[in-house]
């Protein structure tokens, strides 16, 4: 079964999109996992990232979540070995269309369910706001990466968004829910972005990833190419940086599985 993270932000311009995109093509590609990504964006950028145009693309994610009884595999772009996409692109009235379904919150839950036997990992962009589909990937999520970019309003909004996160714990008994937080578009030469990132590390303590994320031009110029950053350019800190992230959280489940298989073994015995 997959393991399903949520990529969020509690702004614009933390580079969500950019750690959605490289993350989900370094677990496919270079670590030779199967992974479907999914678009909750209506800006659509994460299949733009991939080369796909989303303009004419009638099968997105919001048509999905309208769908009553959805063929997924209709709604299922193979992008890439090992990597699949369902996109995303604005329609008019988006949220309000959403907020008025029934049972609305469990949208993206009941369709992500009846793909998890496809996948290792389920890979959820969402808008940088606490809107239906946002909190429809938390539902549906095994884990939340929060992005943190080291700007000036870094810290801005974070309470509000680990409030809405302990809500939707309590509210869908999601108690299991693993909360972990990034820290994007780093430079090491600003003291502002030292400054922020030892706020960060405060704010979050044993949840932030030791893996960063360094401020890097390439990673700008591969998305703009329509390229995930190994196949842009394999000599970039960016390329380095997403290889140390998706294998640190790969060590992390490593690390989970193995306690959870003696855990079991110790009950048997």
């Amino acid at each position: 079964m997959a393991t399903t993270i949520a990529i969020l932000s509690q702004k614009g311009g933390t580079g969500k999109t950019t750690v959605a995109l490289n993350l989900a093509s370094m677990f496919a590609s270079h670590f030779r996992k199967k992974v479907l990504a999914i678009d909750l964006d209506p800006q659509g950028n994460l299949a733009v990232g991939l080369g796909i145009d989303p303009r004419g693309i009638t099968k997105t994610t919001f048509r999905l979540l309208m769908d009553d009884s959805p063929d997924l595999d209709q709604y299922i772009l193979k992008v890439k070995p090992n990597l699949d996409i369902i996109p995303n692109a604005l329609e008019p009235n988006m949220e309000a269309m959403l907020s008025s379904r029934r049972n609305r919150e469990r949208l993206l839950e009941s369709r992500v369910q009846a793909v998890r036997d496809r996948y290792d990992f389920i890979i959820l962009d969402t808008p940088p706001a606490l809107e239906t589909s946002t909190i429809n990937a938390m539902v549906a999520s095994d884990e939340i990466l929060i992005v943190i970019d080291c700007g000036y309003y870094a810290l801005y909004g974070l309470n509000q968004l680990m409030e809405t996160l302990s809500e939707v714990q309590r509210e869908f008994q999601r108690y299991d829910l693993v909360i972990r937080a990034l820290v994007n578009l780093y430079d090491q030469r600003q003291k502002m972005d030292r400054e922020v990132r030892e706020e960060v590390e405060r704010f979050f303590e044993s949840l932030m990833l030791g893996t960063t994320i360094h401020k890097n031009i390439k990673l700008t110029e591969a998305a703009s190419a329509g390229k995930p950053i190994m196949e842009y350019d394999k000599k970039s800190s960016g390329y380095f940086d997403f290889t140390r992230l998706a294998k640190e959280l790969l060590d992390i489940y490593d690390r989970s599985r193995k306690a959870e298989k003696e855990g079991a073994a110790s009950r048997a015995r």
